[in-house]
């Protein structure tokens, strides 16, 4: 089976593809889309630096791929229902990972598995836009794949 997005307005058409079978695909094309991409590294979980004897040490895990993204001008129709950005937030919360395809036209075979959402995690809280529709923030990493450069 083959999937073709079509550039149908301005801007990069991105999607996120979700669920136990990646059976759900949020695009986000003109109307709707993704904004304020930002990425950077950090070291993971259990990574440390300490001062002894006036020596600086540190240790570290290992690091993580962080991005990013505003998800703007959602209408409410693809906030709610089963496959909508509201059940993409229940789903990835539970620590469930997740497909991102930065450009679904000119790369669409280009896809970034494996990310894991950090942010929102209990406080969902959209912020509403000008035509009634609604954005919100979220913040995710991937271990192995640096999203900056996928990004491009």
């Amino acid at each position: 089976m083959t999937f073709v997005t079509a550039a149908v307005g301005p801007g990069r058409i991105s999607q996120i593809i979700w669920g136990a079978r990646l059976q759900n695909t949020l695009t986000f094309g003109y109307p709707s889309a993704v904004d304020n991409a930002r990425f950077w590294r950090a070291p993971r979980v259990g990574s440390e630096q300490v001062v002894v004897a006036g020596q600086p040490e540190s240790w570290t895990q290992a690091r993580d791929f962080w991005g990013a993204l505003s998800i703007r001008w959602v209408h409410l129709s693809r906030w709610s229902g089963h496959g909508g950005v509201q059940a993409f937030l229940d789903y990835a919360t539970g620590g469930a990972p997740f497909t991102i395809v930065p450009d679904a036209v000119n790369a669409p075979l280009f896809v970034l598995p494996g990310c894991l959402l950090g942010q929102p995690f209990s406080d969902v809280s959209p912020q509403g836009e000008d035509d009634g529709s609604q954005q919100v923030e979220i913040t995710f990493r991937n271990p192995t794949l640096d999203l900056g450069l996928a990004w491009r």
